[in-house]
């Protein structure tokens, strides 16, 4: 039989342990974002194009010759709309929830719609959570990057954890590439870029290994623009955006990745490829109903120990 006090060292240990595999240099908790191709807190308005995953867009939707959720991954669910939603033409792969009117002109309906529906995001709650995720990530200690030939490379630490840099708007703007020295393909990777107004034109978003072990690494990095309140969006992307607080007008391309903004007006192509990373931290009063567990057992263990 153990003691008590190798009771408490053993349960400590598991208890740390809970904690140390949450504990990330800065986790990263998309909370109802993760699920969704594109998450937005305003408007989504667009001409033809498609979305490979769902969409959840907490004010008003407006799709004309768009097809929604084509690969049907977010368990039936291809959009949550918090305003209206017309779509004219195109397809809806999943059902529907719409908390005002739903109106349709020849789209095909795949799925269940519920217009005037209990919505299942608090569009606020997740946005104020992702703003201030979005400044914590601007927050990090940045790794070093250097330029040369007009690309730019990340340096990691090679450590196999999380890597974190920062650059400047016209350091983004003004490169032709990107690659990664010392990170591996699979490695979480946040690169936060300044500036208020971000233009996305053509280059070569597709992060690559320095020595070109490897090229694309979508799902495992971030571009956290955490200043902009606009983004003009003309090129192919890779990875998921991070831009609670930006508009974006898009004007041909495709992301590859998750687009999480304000809102979206345009026509570019959004390709499921989720952010393979997220964490989804417990809430404050798991780790106090933890503690509270342990307090108990450990209680009546000292107290069977005292009558013995």
């Amino acid at each position: 039989m153990i003691s008590v006090k190798q009771f408490y060292a053993i349960t400590l240990v598991g208890f740390s342990a809970a904690i140390s595999a949450n504990s990330y240099a800065t986790p990263v908790n998309l909370g109802a974002a993760a699920n969704y191709n594109g998450f937005f807190h305003g408007d989504f308005t667009s001409s033809p194009n498609d979305s490979e995953g769902a969409l959840a867009v907490g004010g008003n939707a407006s799709l004309t010759g768009y097809t929604l959720n084509s690969f049907r991954e977010n368990d039936g669910l291809a959009i949550v709309v918090g305003g209206d939603y017309s779509h004219v033409g195109g397809d809806i792969h999943g059902d529907a929830l719409v908390g005002g009117q739903f109106t349709t002109a020849s789209a095909g309906v795949f799925g269940t719609v519920k217009d005037h529906a209990m919505l299942p995001i608090n569009f606020d709650a997740e946005f104020a959570k992702l703003t201030q995720l979005s400044q914590e990530l601007s927050l990090a200690d940045s790794l070093g990057v250097t330029e040369q030939w007009g690309a730019l490379t990340f340096n990691g630490d090679s450590s196999g954890g999380q890597q974190i840099f920062n650059i400047s708007e016209k350091d983004f703007e003004s490169v032709w590439g990107f690659f990664a020295k010392d990170i591996g393909q699979h490695q979480e990777l946040i690169i936060n870029v300044a500036g208020d107004v971000i233009d996305i034109d053509p280059a070569d978003y597709k992060i690559k290994a320095s020595d070109w072990a490897w090229a694309g690494n979508e799902t495992s990095v971030i571009f956290n623009f955490y200043e902009a309140t606009q983004i003009n969006l003309s090129a192919g992307f890779y990875g998921t955006i991070l831009a609670p607080g930006a508009d974006i007008f898009a004007n041909g391309g495709h992301v590859d990745g998750q687009v999480i903004a304000h809102s979206w007006q345009g026509a570019n192509q959004l390709n499921w490829r989720p952010y393979e990373h997220n964490v989804e931290l417990p809430e404050p009063a798991t780790f106090g109903m933890m503690l509270s567990a342990l307090a108990i057992v450990g209680a009546g263990a000292l107290r069977r120990k005292q009558q013995a």
